[in-house]
């Protein structure tokens, strides 16, 4: 069975979205990161019972204006003995210029005690393309601790 690594959703960013620079708010960003990273690693581990760890070295890289069609996209780039790692980019529907980027962790926890446990899972045969957000996130790993 192929491994399920690489998720997409898609949004339309609305006036709620906006900061008031009327650009897509940081916040609003980091919330659907979160949801497709989410459910890039529930995917992957065929498992609900994940939590957000971190959000780790987002950034813009252009502003996004209301109206925009965005996909977000997550790929998972790490995998350890509970944590699932992902690597996501956030690009321009039409277009497909990427606007925003950042890093996410995931801990696999048992349901019953809400603790971090194993998730028997391993990364295999990672896109080459993805091997420079794999060490980008082992670096940014390796700050936190």
């Amino acid at each position: 069975m192929e491994q399920k690594t690489t998720l997409k959703t898609y949004h339309m960013v609305m006036g709620a979205d906006l900061n008031p620079r009327d650009n897509l708010y940081a916040g609003s960003c980091a919330r659907y990161m979160v949801e497709t990273g989410f459910l890039t690693v529930q995917a992957f581990l065929d498992s609900p019972h994940i939590v957000c760890f971190g959000l780790t070295g987002m950034k813009f890289l252009k502003p996004v204006k209301k109206g925009t069609s965005v996909c977000f996209t997550g790929y998972i780039v790490y995998t350890g003995k509970t944590s699932v790692g992902v690597y996501m980019e956030l690009t321009e529907m039409l277009g497909g210029s990427k606007a925003a980027e950042a890093y996410l962790t995931f801990v696999h926890i048992e349901e019953a005690t809400q603790r971090p446990t194993g998730h028997g899972k391993t990364l295999e045969n990672i896109d080459p393309e993805l091997l420079p957000y794999q060490k980008r996130y082992a670096a940014l790993k390796s700050v936190r601790g």
